[in-house]
């Protein structure tokens, strides 16, 4: 396990997903996913497959309209929550699975529900991958459901949905430096972990960070094998999949945004009792900050 799917694990093993799609928001999420899936879905009692299907919200859904549901997702959790859930119900089966490695048969589905895997997939080839082991089980002319999160995502769920600036105040800053998303997922050190971890996968012979090899490093653009790959190579696939031409602009840009993010706490801390006072309703008797537009 790699620290992208380790940290994936941990956020997943909250068990927080069970009632996402319950509160306000979640509900709304639901109700017009499947409000979509009912203007293509075939008729029950067809087969669905629910490829990283959570636990198992949608395949319950499915279940109750009378069709056959394949339920796959990466976490145990989610399908031991799915088997509790489902105990009694007839037309579901569960397994654990990987959206890139599907243990379904060719062409052995009427419809597949793609709406959690691909933004878990920070590779394009291994959203690639995903999508095609989804057309292999599909029988011919069904229909695809696969959901994806827009750029503008953080922008509009953090700041306007949750207002996320509220709890944390120095997030407006880092948005509206960072445009409608940052490429930019941690520090310095993160993507030197990340370019350590992916040379040992490479020596290892995984064929999806082949693929990455072949994309990102010239000379190793017909390679076969990777067991020769150098901590260079691995840290230019990192770079060139962050965005950068160079390792060494990425680790630029990442150090850059770790000082910025060191002065914004800064300056917050020095500001926090100004703010704290005036939300209180009490007079500050320190200085006082006063910003205006240029």
């Amino acid at each position: 396990m790699n620290a992208e799917e380790a940290a994936l694990q941990a956020y997943y093993d909250r068990d927080e997903e069970r009632d996402r799609l319950s509160d306000g928001r979640g509900q709304l999420e639901f109700i017009r996913t499947t409000e979509i899936l009912m203007r293509r879905l075939p008729p029950p009692p067809a087969v669905v497959a629910d490829i990283g299907g959570g636990p198992g919200r949608y395949a319950l859904w499915l279940a109750s309209l009378g069709y056959q549901v394949e339920h796959r997702d990466l976490m145990p959790l989610h399908v031991s929550r799915l088997q509790a859930d489902a105990a009694g119900i007839p037309g579901i089966r569960t397994a654990v699975g990987d959206a890139r490695e599907l243990d379904l048969p060719d062409a052995s589905v009427d419809a597949v529900l793609l709406l959690g895997p691909l933004y878990h997939l920070p590779q394009e080839t291994e959203r690639t991958t995903a999508i095609r082991e989804a057309a292999r089980i599909l029988r011919p002319g069904g229909p695809l459901f696969a959901a994806a999160i827009s750029l503008w995502a953080f922008r509009i769920d953090g700041i306007i949905g949750v207002r996320i600036y509220r709890k944390h105040p120095v997030t407006l800053g880092m948005i509206d430096e960072a445009g409608p998303v940052s490429r930019l997922w941690g520090g310095s050190n993160t993507y030197a972990s990340w370019a350590d971890s992916l040379l040992t996968e490479l020596r290892r012979g995984d064929q999806g960070t082949l693929q990455r090899l072949r994309a990102h490093v010239p000379r190793y653009a017909a390679a076969t094998d990777a067991s020769t790959a150098e901590l260079r190579d691995a840290r230019l696939i990192i770079a060139r999949e962050a965005g950068f031409p160079t390792w060494w602009e990425l680790v630029a840009r990442a150090e850059k945004s770790e000082r910025d993010e060191a002065e914004r706490k800064e300056s917050w801390r020095r500001l926090r009792p100004e703010a704290e006072a005036l939300l209180a309703g009490w007079t500050w008797s320190g200085p006082v900050s006063i910003r205006t537009a240029g």
